[in-house]
């Protein structure tokens, strides 16, 4: 008897130690999370001018704690020039590390490249991402778009299209992709890809809608999606409001459809109106 209880005893001691140790490293991982996310957000806290072209906001949630999202606007002084928005592939801190890297290179490409056409300007950004993060697994879906007066440039690399509410006619346009069979992911060494430039027209009023698919793939317990014709009818039924509150709805109908079902991927809105 006095042997089974020194062996429990052990065994209990041996199981404080293990329990003890697993905390401390469940205590030091979001310890680092939170580090990541300070990092990552004193990244992004840039303050943006008031265009004189256009209206903009911004919605980003993170799955946890770092976003493997990105977004990004590119302007000269007062004047709008750009926009972006990137989705790296995973969770976590390794792919929140990657959407600073990335947002650096497209920057810089996309200032570097004002002359040259946007679906180089991509097709270079590409070639330098895969270089720079050498053997991280990560890649990347985005849409980098320039603007040219009234005229607004679009490469989708494999991301879910831009939605353009037409002030005019009160109804909404997909910008789609192109027709090229090889467009597609941003970082994958070895991996065929071209880019393919669409442009539309943008009148006063017109709002431009970009999302990751965190949003539309926002499930409900029933493991049904919230999807993209749910999002376009919440998009197109709050138009009149700011855009900033526009965003907000849109978040909030989700979360609505989701019943507290858990966030399963970070989430980002970009929202643009013309003046």
């Amino acid at each position: 008897v006095q042997n089974r209880t020194e062996e429990l005893t052990k065994s209990n001691t041996a199981l404080e130690e293990t329990n003890s140790h697993l905390k401390y490293e469940i205590e030091r991982a979001n310890k680092e999370i939170e580090l990541a996310s300070f990092v990552q957000q004193s990244f992004y806290n840039i303050k943006l001018p008031e265009f004189k072209n256009y209206e903009v906001a911004y919605f980003n949630k993170p799955m946890a704690g770092v976003s493997g999202d990105l977004y990004d606007f590119y302007f000269t002084k007062d004047s709008l020039e750009g926009f972006g928005l990137f989705d790296v592939s995973g969770h976590g801190i390794s792919s929140g590390l990657v959407t600073m890297l990335v947002k650096n290179i497209i920057n810089d490409e996309f200032n570097k490249g004002k002359k040259l056409p946007l679906q180089e300007v991509m097709s270079i950004t590409n070639e330098r991402i895969i270089t720079q993060k050498g053997n991280v697994e990560n890649y990347l879906t985005g849409i980098l778009a320039r603007i040219n007066g009234n005229t607004i440039d679009f490469v989708n690399a494999g991301h879910p299209n831009a939605i353009i509410y037409r002030a005019k006619s009160h109804e909404l346009e997909i910008i789609k992709r192109g027709h090229l069979k090889e467009s597609g992911i941003i970082g994958i060494s070895g991996f065929p890809v071209t880019f393919e430039c669409v442009s539309a027209q943008i009148e006063k009023g017109d709002i431009i809608l970009l999302y990751t698919d965190g949003v539309t793939e926002t499930m409900n317990r029933n493991r049904e999606e919230f999807g993209v014709e749910r999002l376009k009818r919440t998009f197109l039924k709050n138009t009149d409001m700011k855009i900033q509150e526009q965003i907000q709805n849109i978040v909030e109908e989700a979360k609505t459809f989701a019943n507290r079902t858990k966030i399963a991927d970070d989430i980002t809105l970009v929202m643009l109106k013309k003046k």
